[in-house]
């Protein structure tokens, strides 16, 4: 038997929490002086790739150079607990009664495969006359796309909607408040959805906020915590009444020196099942040293060992792909290599768009875009590309790209355009579709000023692009009874059975079936 349960989805909160205090001495809510502002610097620029479309033998590579950092390799889950440092709250309301006032905080969080979220924890505190979240008008809950490093929408409207919202009375079964240990007052918050979130992999925003007067119902803050993952905390103020503008920016302006906000988020972690895959790499398995090899085949005549998909340049590729059915496709894996890196992944940002015909011929984009970056993980995938005149080279080692989607389609046939970004000069390049004796592998299209087939620079047959299509669901944790069958029932003598979880959390349920000899009750001794 199986009965869902609930895995704690430690949550990689990525951000900078700022202290944002308000001073009692007017009327209105102030910002507190005397705080230092921290400025962060701007990463350094990256240097442009080659203005090539094609990457053929003997094209000379760069020398290898030291490792860069690695992007988001498959972000560990955690849960990010309150600063034992800094006590500070910093504020996060709703101003019913000043709404030039209202200001929310953000903080970033990735999930590299899919969730389903169950809960939401949120320490908070307050002063200038708060005593309980119960005094709230609503509860608010927001998890908004990342666009480039803060949120892609706010609260009051601007930018784009979130990709879930919640809003409920303090009263709402769902919402348990609770005293904060450190302040004494009702302004923990503990949410129990009803409905399970679905957020497929990706790096999200979340925001919480009450909706609370401040005549009356005096501030809320939140925590910051000691941790610092990801993106700086964000802090804005739309209505402008603090001054400090009306964007996000990094909190520390509020004087906070913390990096993240305390929250934590709990679900289930959900597996993936292959969907669609346009085709192999590999050509000869553990033929590099236990390194796969996808060869380039100058035997045949074959020259191209890239097509090149800078996302700096607009070039992309694109190729098709059909379901038979309805499916929903979670997450998307991508390949590609920069010419010299390492084993360690220089790959940035992936791009891609789903249309519904070719892009070529009067297609029409359903879904995605080339301006949100959707890569969640990026990692070797133990392929390397090289050809039959310099095999096992070591120097084009191909990463395997893992992407969010978070899409339902019909049966049809669909294309995927997508360009990809790195820290090398040297591509992104495409490796594709590679098989034996094989000189044409598909009808994958390539971008640079105007559409054109993926033709091979040597025999001029076109190719096919590698990727794959992943629909992921909500695991469950398996559940044993021991003995499966039991005994027949007998007056006087007890019944038992060893129950075994294995993955969740507490409670698990199960039931067993059968029937009572006449005259005869159950009498449950425990259980």
């Amino acid at each position: 038997m199986r009965s869902c349960g609930r895995c704690v989805l430690v949550a990689v909160l990525l951000g900078t929490l700022g202290l944002f205090a308000w001073a009692g001495t007017g009327a209105v809510p102030q910002v507190s002086s005397g705080k230092t502002i921290v400025k962060l610097a701007p990463a350094g620029p990256v240097a442009p790739p080659e203005n090539l479309a094609q990457e053929n033998v003997g094209d000379v590579p760069e020398e290898p150079p030291s490792p860069p950092d690695q992007f988001a390799p498959h972000a560990v889950l955690w849960d990010q607990p309150v600063s034992s440092v800094n006590t500070g709250v910093y504020v996060d309301q709703d101003f019913i009664d000043f709404p030039t006032y209202s200001s929310y905080l953000a903080d970033d969080f990735t999930n590299a495969g899919p969730w389903s979220i169950t809960s939401i924890f949120v320490a908070g505190g307050g002063w200038n006359g708060f005593s309980s979240l119960a005094n709230a008008t609503a509860l608010n809950w927001a998890i908004y796309a990342d666009g480039g490093g803060v949120p892609d929408g706010d609260p009051s409207g601007g930018g784009n909607a979130p990709v879930w919202s919640l809003s409920l009375l303090p009263s709402d079964p769902q919402v348990a408040l609770t005293i904060n240990p450190t302040y004494g007052i009702l302004s923990d918050t503990l949410l129990t959805l009803s409905a399970p979130v679905a957020l497929p992999p990706g790096t999200y925003w979340l925001v919480f906020y009450p909706t609370l007067a401040f005549e009356g119902g005096g501030q809320f803050g939140r925590f910051p915590s000691d941790t610092a993952n990801g993106a700086t905390a964000q802090f804005i103020n739309p209505g402008g009444a603090f001054g400090y503008g009306t964007a996000w920016q990094n909190w520390n302006i509020l004087g906070a020196a913390q990096t993240d906000l305390a929250f934590r988020i709990e679900g289930d972690l959900a597996s993936c099942t292959v969907l669609y895959d346009n085709g192999p790499l590999v050509t000869h398995v553990a033929g590099c040293s236990g390194q796969d090899a996808s060869r380039l085949q100058t035997g045949l005549g074959m020259n191209t060992l890239g097509f090149g998909h800078q996302a700096d340049l607009g070039y992309r590729m694109a190729d098709d792909f059909t379901l038979t059915s309805t499916a929903q496709i979670d997450q998307i894996d991508f390949f590609a290599y920069q010419t010299g890196a390492p084993t360690t992944s220089p790959i940035t940002a992936v791009y891609y768009q789903i249309w519904d015909g070719p892009p070529n011929a009067g297609g029409t984009v359903i879904f995605g875009d080339l301006t949100t970056n959707r890569l969640t993980a990026t990692e070797f995938s133990n392929i390397q590309r090289d050809s039959e005149t310099s095999s096992c080279a070591n120097d084009r080692y191909i990463f395997r790209n893992t992407c969010s989607a978070g899409v339902s389609l019909p049966a049809g046939t669909y294309w995927i355009d997508w360009m990809t970004d790195g820290s090398l000069s040297s591509g992104p390049w495409a490796p594709p579709i590679t098989v034996l004796g094989q000189t044409t592998t598909g009808n994958a299209l390539q971008y640079t000023t105007a559409w054109a087939s993926a033709n091979d620079s040597g025999t001029l047959t076109q190719q096919g692009m590698p990727f794959v299509l992943y629909t992921c669901a909500a695991g469950c944790p398996t559940i044993t009874i021991d003995p499966a069958v039991l005994p027949p029932m007998q007056r006087g003598t007890p019944w038992s059975v060893t129950f075994t979880a294995s993955g969740g959390t507490a409670p698990y349920s199960f039931s067993l079936t059968g029937t009572v000899p006449p005259g005869l009750i159950w009498d449950q001794v425990s259980a």
